[in-house]
């Protein structure tokens, strides 16, 4: 299975406009435009999570890279889930 995104995403306090090949895969890269990110966004694991269809409430753990123009690129380090498959079952 193959599902591109193209929409916005939460990165903590920052919202961007993100591009994903494929979130359906472990290892996923996205494209950060229109948002020049700041060195605090590179300094450890990011919470990403999908704001627009088709992976809306999903989210993910990626490590941010930084572009010498400011713009920036996410590498994924695990699967979009939606936030109700990460809580226990009790």
């Amino acid at each position: 299975m193959r599902t591109p995104y193209a929409g916005r995403a939460d990165l903590g306090d920052l919202v961007v406009n993100l591009t994903i090949e494929n979130v359906d895969v472990l290892h996923w890269d996205g494209e950060i435009a229109g948002t020049a990110l700041t060195d605090s966004f590179c300094n450890g694991p990011l919470t990403v999570t999908l704001l627009d269809q088709p992976r809306p409430g999903w989210s993910a753990t990626a490590v941010a890279e930084r572009h010498a123009d400011g713009s920036g690129r996410l590498v994924g380090t695990g699967h979009f889930r939606s936030s109700w498959a990460r809580r226990p079952l009790y």
